[in-house]
This record gives C-alpha cells, sequence and structure tokens, in this order.
C-alpha cells in the first residue's frame, strides 16, 4: 500500500486512488509510445507525476496491471485480480479531461507547428505529446507550464478555465500598437470557415447572431433553419464580423464585412463548387437554408505588442 508523506493534508484514500490512476496511465504511456521497459516506465511516471515518488513502486506496478487488463509483468498472464481502488469514484470534472489535449492539439495547429516542433519547444518527446493529443489525460502542473509556454498561451487556457466568461479581461499590454489591415489580411485572416456574428436591422431592433461561415469565391456562406433569425437575412444590408482574441499577450484582431445578403435556391449552387466542403453548423439540427453574403466592403484592425 502507498503510504502518506508527514504533512499532505490530502492523503486520503481517493486521492491516493487518483495519483495511482494517473501513474499507471503514465507508465502505459510511456511503455507504448516511448518503448520503455515496464519497470523504467514505472520510474518514470513516478518522477513525472506530482506525488508520484510516494507511492511504492510495486504498487504503481499492481495499477499497471489494472491499466493493462491480462498483462503482468513481462507480458506474462496477470497471476492477481486488477487491484481495488480506495475510496469512492471521484468525482466527474466539468469537462472532459481529453478536451485539455483537444486544446492542445487546436493550439499547435493555429500556430502551424507540427508535433515534433511544438515537442521540441515544450522539452518532451514528440510520442509523449501524441499520447497527451489523443487520451484523456490529467496533466501535472509541470507539464501543462511547458506546454502552455511552447504554444505562446496560458495555463488557464488550456484548461477551458475561461469558457463560462467573455474573453477579454486581461490586462492591456505595456505598448500595444493598434494598426489597420488592409484587405488582403482581411480575407486571409477570415480564412475558409469559421464563426462570425451576423447583424442586421429589424423593427424591434438591432439582431447579433453567431453563426459558422465559410469563404467562397469571394463571399461568405452560412448554412441555417428555416424560419430561424438567421435566415431572415435574405434582402437586408448586413453587417459580419470574425475575431481573434489572444489572452495570454492581450492581442489581438477584427474584420468587418458589410453587404447584402441572398438565399441560394439553386440546386447546382446549393450542392456545387459555390457552397463545397465546410463545417457543419455547431446548432446541429436540421439547416437546409443556404445564404450568401457579397461583400461591398472589408475593413480591419488589429492590436500587437
Amino acid at each position: 500500500m502507498s503510504h502518506n508523506t508527514p504533512g499532505r493534508s490530502a492523503g486520503t484514500e481517493q486521492v491516493m486512488g487518483e495519483e495511482l490512476a494517473e501513474l499507471a496511465k503514465r507508465a502505459v504511456g510511456f511503455m507504448t509510445r516511448e518503448g520503455m521497459s515496464r519497470s523504467a516506465a514505472i520510474e518514470a511516471a513516478r518522477r513525472a507525476v506530482p506525488h508520484g515518488a510516494e507511492h511504492d513502486a510495486r504498487t504503481v506496478d499492481l495499477w499497471v496491471d489494472a491499466e493493462l487488463p491480462g498483462a503482468g509483468p513481462g507480458g506474462a498472464p496477470s497471476p492477481a485480480p486488477a487491484p481495488h481502488r480506495p475510496g469512492p469514484p471521484p468525482v466527474a470534472p466539468l469537462t472532459d479531461p481529453g478536451d485539455v489535449g483537444r486544446r492542445v492539439a487546436l493550439r499547435r495547429e493555429e500556430l502551424g507547428l507540427s508535433r515534433e516542433e511544438a515537442a521540441e519547444r515544450a522539452g518532451m518527446a514528440a510520442s509523449y505529446l501524441e499520447y497527451l493529443e489523443t487520451r484523456p489525460a490529467v496533466l501535472d502542473p509541470g507539464t501543462l507550464l511547458r506546454l502552455a509556454g511552447a504554444l505562446d498561451t496560458s495555463e488557464a487556457e488550456l484548461l477551458g478555465g475561461g469558457l463560462e466568461r467573455p474573453p477579454g479581461r486581461a490586462e492591456p499590454g505595456d505598448r500595444p500598437h493598434l494598426e489597420d489591415l488592409d484587405p488582403a489580411d482581411c480575407w486571409a485572416r477570415l480564412s475558409d470557415h469559421g464563426v462570425g456574428r451576423l447583424a442586421y436591422a429589424t423593427r424591434e431592433g438591432p439582431v447579433v447572431l453567431p453563426v459558422n461561415y465559410r469563404v467562397r469565391d469571394g463571399a461568405l456562406l452560412y448554412r441555417t433553419a428555416a424560419g430561424s433569425a438567421p435566415s431572415r437575412a435574405p434582402g437586408r444590408r448586413i453587417a459580419f464580423e470574425v475575431d481573434h482574441l489572444d489572452e495570454s499577450t492581450s492581442t489581438g484582431w477584427s474584420v468587418l464585412v458589410t453587404g447584402t445578403a441572398e438565399q441560394l435556391f439553386d440546386s447546382d449552387e446549393i450542392g456545387g463548387r459555390s457552397t463545397g466542403p465546410g463545417p457543419e453548423p455547431w446548432a446541429g439540427g436540421t439547416r437546409e437554408v443556404w445564404i450568401r453574403v457579397d461583400p461591398e466592403r472589408i475593413s480591419g484592425r488589429s492590436i500587437r505588442p
């Protein structure tokens, strides 16, 4: 049985069970991704996980059996059933632990980094980064800090801690520079698809709605449901805004498109090259109304250090 270090206030059975489960996952990751021997992987895991050295290697070895059922030391059948995990089941987190890996992968792709380049920046093996991106995992503080630094973001962003709060809560930079973007830069930042805000005037007042969009042939397209608020844009002058903020550096950009909206009815247009492949609306459901926004003016601004 693992032992407690004097002064540890969280030395409950549940906490120890969570730590042992993490140690086992790390060890299995080192074995399968790094090609380490079982004993070397367990020692590496005990060094990598907070409080890992406080757990006896023989106890961790049993939990590795539980992580790889049917395989004992050296690949032989396990001589004993998987150990009973002490304490009650841990309380489910607010988000899937795998969300961290998805955020890491998304941020890496936003920066245009290969997995090998990001791993080198973070001082870890590319195979270990692949493991973190593709399996639910609880990152220790040191690993999280290195990844945030390597990806030019914050630990809170990787953990999704700001999901329930509006962006832009960080302090301004020391010497921010506000500059206009030329049309080419604006189109480059719109990319081929994303999420933007559709705005138009009604008798009841202005309406601003987020929609998934795609860029095709110099126009913006989105798909919505019949009778929905975004479906009422055709025939109106509209504004369409897209932006991106980086809380860790207090920088960002915004692009504003103004023009007119038109509904597409031609089946060749809807199913052809003018729409093409792209993201499905995040809202889901039946959304068969295609709207095209023909830009009349495009402008943008950016804040940089």
